[in-house]
């Protein structure tokens, strides 16, 4: 999908179905190895695409101001703007990949 505001820019989503190995995935998150543009999402949370849409422009609108970005990559600042909550930890845990 791209963004008006930012055409610089483009999100691409891929759906995986019954992932056997979200320990790993998880494991690999925390490791700092997941590239910085790279989201893991629990996609069973995600209303529909405007969901990820509005994240994604939140968080290109982030990356244009002084203050920059809440977390360390873009990835996990998509994660963090599509919780409701302004805690960090949390929204990764609520909206990041599970092991179960």
């Amino acid at each position: 999908m791209e963004f008006e505001a930012h055409p610089a820019w483009t999100l691409r989503c891929k759906y995986f179905a019954d992932v056997s190995n979200a320990e790993d995935l998880g494991a690999y998150i925390i490791s700092g190895k997941c590239p910085e543009r790279t989201s893991l999402i629990n996609a069973r949370l995600i209303p529909g695409l405007m969901a990820l849409y509005a994240a994604g422009d939140k968080t290109l609108r982030a990356l244009g101001t002084d203050k920059g970005i809440a977390t360390r990559t873009m990835g996990s600042e998509l994660v963090y703007n599509l919780s409701g909550s302004k805690h960090i930890s949390e929204s990764l845990r609520r909206f990041g990949v599970k092991s179960k």
